[in-house]
């Protein structure tokens, strides 16, 4: 069995704060660097064999990986700091602590909500290292939301527990064998069979953006029967559906080959227009859209009745939905701000937008039947990709209600296109469905 150290106690010149994980193999604690205030992460892997050959072949393969770590100098990967065995039998690492929680804490403890656009941002920040660890010749081996550590700093997400040493010291225990490193619902089928591949890192970094997206266990979005995950139980847009069933194939070569064409391949989904709605101030808008609604049905008439109509209308609702001193920016436009509005606005000015959604999103959940916040909400997400502005245009009338339902209508149709990937993306999958119906 392989030793375990208790609180307090020394690992070289680390003190033993807690214990963080325990395995068969390796253990990790939290510790604290002698005479010193710096936290570091150690890391204990024992070869149980009792045989000298092989605690020397296991010290050897130690080292030969330790030299693998070495190498990976990456802003988002935890330094390695050091290296040694004690006892001739247990070897140590001591790591780089990283101050923050692991995505499955957020998800399963505190319950947290991954959006579509939160989950793009964390494949295109984890799939920039994953490019590095490649091009240095290794696979990590072991991608799921207990090795992903949300950083506190930043919200980056920064990569951790490389699988390469447990390998190595797994060699040992179980003999010649290959190793195999499985964790239910993340390991592709060609490491259960004993080979790994840069594609294997892909396809469970897909599941772990499932996992994000859905808040639930792979096994709970895998169906045994058909073989195949339940897509249609998964909110996720038809393109981002798309690259991650890729990234999902069963066979190595059916995936992408590189985490480099991933990382293409979702950009590529930023230029995808959305809609961004913009409230306007409502008699230029109004006359705009009026405007163009009587050319296109050709008839061009205006009577004193409609106008004094008009001008009676818009000196009541103006003041009241659109503030004269309203400027065309995405944030909330009413005259009165809130504290927690005013807070939310300078947020997105300063384009602080994963800020801001997270806040918006505290915000809808107090405010359900605010559309403004909705369409604020969408709007945020979009941060400055490129988009298209739409305007707004409520009825002129002493009801109220009938422009709130209407813009609330208005905030749920902009929610549904966005969520199918935007304009381009909504009107292919219509395509393809008009296509689909016509042909049965």
């Amino acid at each position: 069995m392989i030793t375990t150290f208790i609180n307090g106690s020394f690992i070289n010149n680390y003190q033993v704060i807690k214990p963080i994980r325990k395995g068969n193999i390796a253990n990790t604690y939290l510790a604290k660097v002698q005479h010193s205030e710096e936290f570091v992460i150690t890391k204990q892997f024992a070869c149980q064999s009792q045989h000298p050959k092989q605690v020397e072949k296991a010290q050897e393969l130690f080292q030969r990986e330790v030299q693998s770590l070495r190498r990976l100098n990456h802003d988002q990967i935890p330094k390695l700091i050091e290296a040694f065995t004690l006892n001739n039998q247990d070897s140590f690492l001591v790591q780089e602590y990283i101050e923050g929680e692991t995505y499955h804490n957020c998800v399963f403890e505190r319950k947290e909500e991954f959006t579509e656009s939160q989950v793009r941002q964390f494949l295109l920040d984890v799939l920039e290292v994953l490019i590095y660890v490649h091009s240095q010749g290794i696979t990590h081996r072991d991608i799921s939301p207990d090795n992903i550590i949300c950083r506190k700093q930043d919200k980056k997400p920064v990569l951790i527990d490389f699988g390469c040493i447990k390998q190595s010291i797994n060699q040992l225990n179980s003999g010649s064998s290959p190793t195999i490193i499985l964790k239910e619902g993340y390991t592709p089928p060609e490491v259960q069979n004993g080979n790994t591949e840069s594609s294997s890192d892909l396809y469970s970094l897909a599941v772990t953006a499932l996992v994000l997206l859905t808040g639930k266990l792979p096994k709970e979005l895998f169906d045994i029967n058909t073989v195949e995950y339940k897509w249609s139980k998964i909110p996720i847009s038809p393109k981002l559906e798309i690259i991650l069933k890729k990234m999902l194939q069963f066979q190595p070569n059916a995936r992408y080959e590189t985490a480099r064409k991933v990382l293409a391949a979702l950009k590529s989904l930023s230029s995808i227009p959305s809609i961004r709605t913009q409230k306007t101030i409502a008699h230029r808008t109004f006359f705009s859209s009026a405007k163009n609604k009587l050319w296109n049905n050709h008839v061009l008439w205006l009577t004193p009745f409609f106008l004094v109509g008009l001008l009676i209308g818009a000196t009541r609702l103006i003041p009241v939905i659109f503030p004269p001193q309203a400027k065309m920016i995405t944030g909330f436009l009413y005259k009165n701000l809130t504290p927690e509005q005013t807070e939310i606005n300078q947020l997105i000015n300063s384009q602080q937008f994963s800020l801001a959604i997270s806040q918006l999103e505290q915000y809808r959940q107090k405010n359900s039947r605010n559309s403004q916040a909705l369409i604020v909400l969408e709007n945020t997400k979009i941060g400055l990709m490129k988009s298209i502005a739409i305007a707004v245009v409520a009825p002129i009338t002493d009801d109220l209600h009938k422009a709130e339902e209407m813009i609330r209508g208005l905030a749920q149709a902009q929610w549904e296109v966005n969520a199918a990937g935007g304009i381009t993306a909504l009107a292919s999958v219509m395509r393809y469905n008009k296509l689909k119906y016509k042909y049965i």
